[in-house]
Protein backbone atom coordinates (compact mmCIF):
# COMPACT_ATOMS: atom_id res chain seq x y z
CA UNK A 1 0.00 0.00 0.00
CA UNK A 2 2.84 2.40 0.81
CA UNK A 3 4.61 1.80 -2.49
CA UNK A 4 1.34 2.22 -4.39
CA UNK A 5 0.69 5.46 -2.48
CA UNK A 6 4.11 6.78 -3.48
CA UNK A 7 3.67 5.78 -7.13
CA UNK A 8 1.94 9.06 -8.00
CA UNK A 9 4.40 11.90 -8.71
CA UNK A 10 2.33 14.45 -6.79
CA UNK A 11 2.23 12.27 -3.68
CA UNK A 12 5.96 11.64 -3.95
CA UNK A 13 6.49 15.41 -4.15
CA UNK A 14 4.27 15.94 -1.10
CA UNK A 15 6.24 13.36 0.91
CA UNK A 16 9.52 15.00 -0.10
CA UNK A 17 8.17 18.36 1.09
CA UNK A 18 6.89 16.91 4.37
CA UNK A 19 10.29 15.38 5.08
CA UNK A 20 11.66 18.94 5.14
CA UNK A 21 9.13 19.89 7.81
CA UNK A 22 5.42 20.31 8.54
CA UNK A 23 3.33 22.05 5.89
CA UNK A 24 -0.30 23.12 5.90
CA UNK A 25 -2.60 22.01 3.11
CA UNK A 26 -2.70 25.55 1.71
CA UNK A 27 1.12 25.58 1.35
CA UNK A 28 1.11 22.19 -0.37
CA UNK A 29 -1.72 23.32 -2.65
CA UNK A 30 0.34 26.30 -3.81
CA UNK A 31 3.45 24.14 -4.30
CA UNK A 32 1.63 21.42 -6.23
CA UNK A 33 -0.52 23.79 -8.29
CA UNK A 34 -3.72 21.77 -7.83
CA UNK A 35 -6.91 22.67 -6.02
CA UNK A 36 -7.22 22.02 -2.29
CA UNK A 37 -9.57 19.04 -2.69
CA UNK A 38 -7.06 17.24 -4.94
CA UNK A 39 -4.21 17.84 -2.51
CA UNK A 40 -6.42 16.70 0.39
CA UNK A 41 -7.23 13.52 -1.55
CA UNK A 42 -3.50 12.87 -2.07
CA UNK A 43 -2.88 13.39 1.66
CA UNK A 44 -5.69 10.95 2.50
CA UNK A 45 -4.10 8.28 0.29
CA UNK A 46 -0.77 8.78 2.06
CA UNK A 47 -2.41 8.73 5.48
CA UNK A 48 -4.29 5.50 4.71
CA UNK A 49 -1.14 3.74 3.50
CA UNK A 50 -0.22 2.83 7.07
CA UNK A 51 2.01 4.01 9.86
CA UNK A 52 5.75 3.65 9.44
CA UNK A 53 8.10 4.51 12.28
CA UNK A 54 9.90 7.55 10.94
CA UNK A 55 10.39 11.16 11.97
CA UNK A 56 7.03 12.25 10.54
CA UNK A 57 5.10 9.68 12.59
CA UNK A 58 7.23 9.86 15.76
CA UNK A 59 4.45 11.57 17.70
CA UNK A 60 2.40 8.38 17.27
CA UNK A 61 5.14 5.74 17.32
CA UNK A 62 6.61 7.10 20.57
CA UNK A 63 3.81 5.31 22.40
CA UNK A 64 0.50 6.00 24.00
CA UNK A 65 -3.16 5.13 23.56
CA UNK A 66 -3.26 5.89 19.82
CA UNK A 67 -0.33 3.56 19.09
CA UNK A 68 -1.74 0.86 21.36
CA UNK A 69 -5.09 1.03 19.56
CA UNK A 70 -3.41 0.92 16.15
CA UNK A 71 -1.25 -2.11 17.01
CA UNK A 72 -4.19 -3.94 18.59
CA UNK A 73 -5.94 -3.85 15.22
CA UNK A 74 -2.91 -4.92 13.18
CA UNK A 75 -2.50 -8.49 11.90
CA UNK A 76 1.27 -8.04 12.36
CA UNK A 77 1.34 -6.42 15.78
CA UNK A 78 4.12 -3.90 15.25
CA UNK A 79 4.74 -0.60 13.54
CA UNK A 80 6.46 -0.80 10.18
CA UNK A 81 10.03 0.35 9.81
CA UNK A 82 11.51 2.29 6.91
CA UNK A 83 13.63 -0.81 6.25
CA UNK A 84 10.46 -2.88 5.65
CA UNK A 85 9.58 -0.67 2.71
CA UNK A 86 13.16 -0.40 1.51
CA UNK A 87 13.44 -4.20 1.33
CA UNK A 88 10.31 -4.42 -0.81
CA UNK A 89 11.66 -1.74 -3.15
CA UNK A 90 15.04 -3.50 -3.28
CA UNK A 91 13.33 -6.76 -4.23
CA UNK A 92 11.28 -5.15 -6.99
CA UNK A 93 14.30 -3.28 -8.36
CA UNK A 94 16.65 -6.26 -8.09
CA UNK A 95 17.27 -9.37 -10.17
CA UNK A 96 14.99 -11.47 -7.91
CA UNK A 97 11.98 -9.88 -9.56
CA UNK A 98 13.19 -10.25 -13.16
CA UNK A 99 10.28 -12.59 -14.01
CA UNK A 100 7.63 -10.33 -12.48
CA UNK A 101 5.74 -8.28 -15.05
CA UNK A 102 3.22 -6.71 -12.75
CA UNK A 103 2.26 -6.90 -9.11
CA UNK A 104 0.28 -5.08 -6.48
CA UNK A 105 2.63 -5.55 -3.55
CA UNK A 106 1.02 -4.41 -0.33
CA UNK A 107 3.62 -3.46 2.29
CA UNK A 108 1.47 -2.35 5.21
CA UNK A 109 1.73 -5.01 7.91
CA UNK A 110 -1.77 -6.18 7.08
CA UNK A 111 -3.55 -2.90 7.82
CA UNK A 112 -5.36 -3.04 4.46
CA UNK A 113 -6.86 -6.40 5.47
CA UNK A 114 -8.70 -4.92 8.43
CA UNK A 115 -9.65 -1.46 7.14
Amino acid sequence: MVIKALAHPTRLFIVEELVEGPRCVCELTAMVGDDISTVSRHLAVLRNAGIVDDELMSFITAGGALLDDYIAGMPIARVGQVEDIAEAVRFLAGPESSWITGVNLVVDGGVSLVR
